[in-house]
């Protein structure tokens, strides 16, 4: 080989590697450029910036409450809201929208919408629907001034309504008024989860669970366990589709599984109608059939039906005691 042609091939090589080096040197100059750029746009830049956040969809929740708590969320909720802030649309993540609903038991569910265009973000907020009131009156011996026997039935002995419970100079007699200046209420919702509170009512318009066995439920928990929520729902179906008049539906021990509905016939008003008992293990759909066969009659005469019977238990699947 001559040395020019070595000159050459030397000189080729020579310029293959500017030429790579040059290609190298743009490309990381390129990524390390659009890199500057994404982070000054994201970060700097106006682009992504939140100006208004909006809340629609709320009645009884303050508006401003919500907005201050997403507000606080989207800046602490993940990694970018911590370093980017919640001036920054990126912040505004599902996970932050989720964890609202820990701090307002009244919100059902909360979306949040993004405008980037108008730099405004959006908080669709779906508040929870009063379905009934649940009072809570404390664990209780006696909790409707009468003994129950082994078959659920008030026995001759029970305690009467002015009886003493304690002994001593301090006794007092015990009555139902006390009770229910004792109680606690709170509304619930379709699903069975408690919202806020409420006042202590009567009558049957609104649906009103009186609870003598659990204490420490409140805004957040749900009215019974989950497994027993859509059997309550069942029971509530049938009371209001028999036409029944409802003095009370209680819930003497959660043990027992069970719920202890008081009727009258309103003939006349106020006459006492026969004691329901439906069971929480099981769905109490059925239990209206059998109230129309035993009046023989429609859902429409029901109630006036039943005024002869003492009691009807459905404790028992696919069957029906009556007295």
């Amino acid at each position: 080989m001559s040395n020019v042609d070595g000159y050459l091939m030397r000189t080729n090589r020579a310029r293959q590697r500017r030429r790579r080096f040059i290609i190298a040197t743009t490309a990381v100059t390129g990524v390390c450029l659009l890199t500057i750029g994404a982070a000054w746009t994201v970060i700097v830049s106006p682009l992504l910036a939140v100006q208004t956040v909006t809340v629609a969809g709320t009645v009884n929740v303050p508006a401003e409450n919500i907005r201050s708590l997403a507000i606080g969320l989207a800046a602490r909720d993940s990694f970018v809201g911590r370093f980017l802030g919640a001036g920054n649309m990126l912040a505004w993540t599902a996970g932050a929208a989720r964890d609202m609903l820990r701090f307002l038991p009244a919100v059902k569910d909360v979306a949040f919408g993004k405008r980037y265009v108008a730099h405004e973000v959006t908080l669709s907020v779906t508040e929870r629907q009063p379905f009934g009131i649940w009072c809570l009156h404390g664990t209780r011996i006696n909790a409707d001034n009468k003994q129950m026997n082994a078959d659920g039935m008030p026995s001759a002995d029970g305690v009467q309504a002015t009886d003493t419970i304690s002994t001593g100079a301090d006794a007092v007699p015990y009555t139902e008024t006390a009770v229910e200046e004792s109680a606690r209420c709170f509304w619930f919702d379709e699903d069975g989860v408690i919202f806020e509170r409420a006042p202590d009512a009567e009558g049957s318009v609104i649906r009103i669970v009186h609870d003598y066995s659990q204490e420490h439920l409140g805004p957040g928990s749900t009215i019974l366990p989950a497994r027993f929520v859509p059997n309550l729902f069942s029971i509530f179906r049938v009371l209001a589709a028999s036409g029944v008049g409802v003095a009370e539906v209680r819930l003497d021990d959660l043990d027992l599984e069970e719920i202890r509905v008081a009727t009258y016939d309103g003939l006349p008003a106020g006459q006492v109608g026969p004691t329901l008992y439906f069971s929480l293990r099981f769905p109490a759909d059925n239990a209206l059939a059998v109230m129309r066969s035993l009046t023989g009659g429609s859902s429409s005469s029901i109630a006036a039906g039943l005024h002869k019977l003492e009691y009807i238990d459905f404790r028992v699947e696919n069957r029906a005691y009556y007295k």
